[in-house]
């Protein structure tokens, strides 16, 4: 009799995990994903533009219910070389933005909570580490934007 308690206790608190991760019903939801080529960055640090090779990897999911999109995506930085443009210096980058959007019929919120990339110099070369915080809400009359973004040279 214990045995098969603990064996309905666990297919309850499974079947009830489940479902509290599931989305509302009548939403709607999706994945994608895609990468780019990096391209150039500038090094300020060394004075110099990198030119980056490799993929940069951007994965992503949205749930849309009763009209609100909310939407996550992560874009991965990790296994990105590079080859500063005078120098010859080499370099890696590495690092993950998160971005999250929510969207309504009258009402936009975009938002990084803070994100850091790295630009990792090889030998001698200056390492940069790439920062940012970033928020945009609109709500069809009122605009609020607010960006810093900094570097630390090490």
């Amino acid at each position: 009799m214990k045995s098969i308690l603990r064996v309905g206790s666990l297919a309850t608190f499974l079947i009830f995990t489940m479902s509290s991760f599931a989305p509302a019903p009548g939403a709607t939801t999706g994945k994608y994903s895609y990468s780019y080529s990096p391209g150039l960055y500038y090094n300020p640090c060394a004075g110099e533009y990198i030119q980056l090779t490799g993929e940069v990897t951007v994965k992503g999911n949205w749930v849309s219910t009763n009209g609100v999109t909310s939407q996550t995506y992560r874009t991965n930085y990790g296994g990105i070389k590079g080859v500063g443009m005078t120098s010859g210096n080499k370099y890696v980058m590495n690092g993950t933005i998160v971005t999250k959007y929510k969207t309504a019929d009258c009402d936009f919120t975009y938002k990084y909570n803070h994100y850091k990339l790295k630009l990792i110099g090889q030998g001698k070369a200056a390492d940069v580490t790439f920062n940012a915080t970033y928020t945009y809400d609109w709500d069809c009359t009122d605009f609020t934007f607010e960006y810093d973004y900094w570097q630390d040279c090490n």
